[in-house]
C-alpha cells in the first residue's frame, strides 16, 4: 500500500489524537452517549472529531451516517464518519460494504 500525502498523514495523526485522548478518558465522564465508545457512538464521536479537526484547522467536513438491516429483524447496524470531498481514508471500523461507500466519497473515521 503506498504511503498517504503528508496531508492526509496529519489529519490522521489528528483523528487518532482525538481517539486515544477520548479512550483515555474514563467511561464514567464521557457522558452517556459516549460511554461505550467506540460501540454504539460513532454519530457522537465524529461530532466531537470534526469539533476537534475544525480547532486544528481542518473545516468543511461533513457527518455521514449509514445503515443497514432491520430493527424488527434485530439485525440494524449504523455506523457515522466524517467525510470531506475527495478525501481518500478509511470509513472505520463498521458493517460490510460501509468502508468502500466511505472510500468513494472521502471519509475520516474516529469509531
Amino acid at each position: 500500500m503506498p504511503e498517504l500525502p503528508l496531508h492526509l498523514q496529519r489529519l490522521h495523526r489528528h483523528a487518532e489524537r482525538a481517539r486515544a485522548a477520548l479512550q483515555a478518558m474514563p467511561a464514567s465522564e464521557r457522558g452517556a452517549p459516549l460511554a461505550h465508545f467506540p460501540q454504539r457512538s460513532s454519530a457522537e464521536a465524529v461530532l466531537l472529531l470534526g469539533a476537534y479537526l475544525a480547532d486544528q484547522g481542518w473545516v468543511d467536513f461533513e457527518c455521514v451516517r449509514g445503515e443497514r438491516g432491520s430493527r424488527q429483524d434485530d439485525n440494524w447496524q449504523s455506523h457515522a464518519w466524517l467525510r470531506r470531498g475527495s478525501l481518500a481514508g478509511p470509513g472505520g471500523r463498521c458493517f460490510p460494504g460501509c468502508a468502500e461507500a466511505a472510500d468513494r466519497g472521502g471519509a475520516v473515521a474516529m469509531a
